[in-house]
């Protein structure tokens, strides 16, 4: 079930989160932490290690997942 995303990046604060929880929740590749983001923030990678960031969305597409 796809959820529609709510609050504010947690990065930079901006309320422009993508429409879904599925998209603005992402996992940093290198070292593991969560964030919920906006698009912009995700671009730029985790604040804490550079690392790159995957959303929920991509991570089930790479493993075949439908919603």
């Amino acid at each position: 079930m796809l959820i529609v995303s709510s609050g504010k990046c947690q990065i930079c604060g901006s309320d422009k989160l993508p429409f879904t929880m599925q998209e603005a929740l992402c996992t940093c590749q290198k070292c593991g932490k969560e964030y919920k983001v906006c698009q912009r923030c995700k671009e730029k990678g985790c604040p804490k290690c550079g690392g790159r960031l995957e959303s929920s969305m991509e991570w089930a597409t790479k493993n075949k997942i439908l919603f």
